[in-house]
């Protein structure tokens, strides 16, 4: 399934433009480029497929390593709306950061920037990408490729919802614009199911697949971690209730665990170097996405604690009513 992913990826990249030499792509993240993983790894493919690679995004954040000192690779930073756009009433923000952006977008994508082969957008935001990027499209001839990571007007109704003719406006641009796109992939069977039937998009369906550097850690790159996140967890309590659990599992004694250098999934043997898999130690889950409305983590949850319920019922032991549920809540509060 993997080859087969990989093989899918090589005939979207080497389908967005005739082959010739080094072709120029652009990536357009409205966005911080370093907080969109998705992107990076694209650019990474693009680059290594044989592309050069404009990235067009919002200074802040730092890429990966092997997207830093590439001689392929520039990047062209937006810079963000002025400070008084924020102290505006909501939409009056919205529209002036619009305004903002869409000045400055026509003129980089327009006038400034090496004329492109493709033109790779991330959406959301359609607003205003979509537009520059179709006019670009036009100007440069080139072929437009829209990954739909999430629908613009959906996420828009979380903040804006009682301006109803604000998301139907979003929408509106997200669907006609959307359908000028040459190319589009999105990460579900399901979104791609939506675009056809309600925007009239034609999207392949293209996973998130963790690139080479991701590998199993081994016990001591975990004993490593977790020292060094020992304090922080005991001060945002998810460590102190984990704890008690562990010791309770485990039966370790005052004494036992003076005896050990040990943290939340390994420990120390006494008079070892080597760390050990803890015994007693809790499931860890570690998600690749946001905790937010659009993002529903009570179905994780719940299952979380269906699954505590009948853990501790097999073992024959009870479980404290809530324990689960108290680091579940300690732990969205902390991100």
């Amino acid at each position: 399934q993997q080859q087969q992913q990989q093989q899918q990826q090589r005939q979207i990249y080497s389908s967005m433009v005739p082959s010739s030499n080094r072709p120029r792509v652009w990536v357009v993240v409205l966005g911080m480029f370093g907080c969109s993983p998705r992107m990076q790894y694209h650019t990474l493919s693009l680059l290594e497929h044989g592309y050069s690679v404009s990235v067009i995004a919002q200074p802040g954040s730092e890429p990966i390593a092997p997207l830093q000192n590439n001689a392929h690779l520039d990047y062209r930073y937006v810079a963000g709306p002025p400070v008084w756009a924020a102290q505006l009433p909501a939409v009056l923000s919205l529209l002036a950061k619009a305004v903002w952006q869409l000045a400055v977008l026509l003129w980089l994508m327009l006038l400034a920037l090496p004329r492109p082969a493709a033109i790779l957008l991330q959406n959301p935001p359609a607003i205003p990408t979509m537009l520059v990027c179709w006019l670009a499209m036009l100007r440069h001839r080139a072929v437009w490729v829209v990954d739909w990571h999430n629908l613009a007007y959906s996420m828009m109704q979380y903040r804006h919802g009682k301006h109803g003719w604000l998301i139907c406006l979003s929408k509106g641009i997200e669907r006609v614009l959307g359908r000028q796109a040459q190319a589009g992939f999105c990460v579900t069977k399901a979104m791609q199911a939506f675009l056809q039937a309600e925007f009239g998009v034609q999207a392949e369906v293209l996973y998130d697949r963790p690139p080479d550097q991701f590998h199993r850690c081994t016990t001591t790159e975990i004993h490593d971690l977790f020292g060094r996140l020992q304090q922080q967890l005991q001060q945002d309590g998810i460590g102190q209730c984990l704890q008690r659990q562990l010791e309770a599992a485990a039966g370790c004694s005052r004494r036992r665990r003076q005896a050990q250098a040990a943290t939340l999934l390994t420990m120390l043997p006494a008079g070892s170097n080597q760390p050990v898999p803890r015994p007693g130690r809790p499931a860890l889950v570690v998600s690749s996405t946001s905790w937010t409305p659009d993002e529903n983590f009570d179905i994780l949850l719940k299952a979380a604690q269906q699954y505590d319920d009948a853990a501790a019922a097999a073992d024959g032991a009870g479980s404290k009513p809530g324990s689960s549920k108290q680091s579940s809540s300690n732990g969205s509060g902390g991100d």
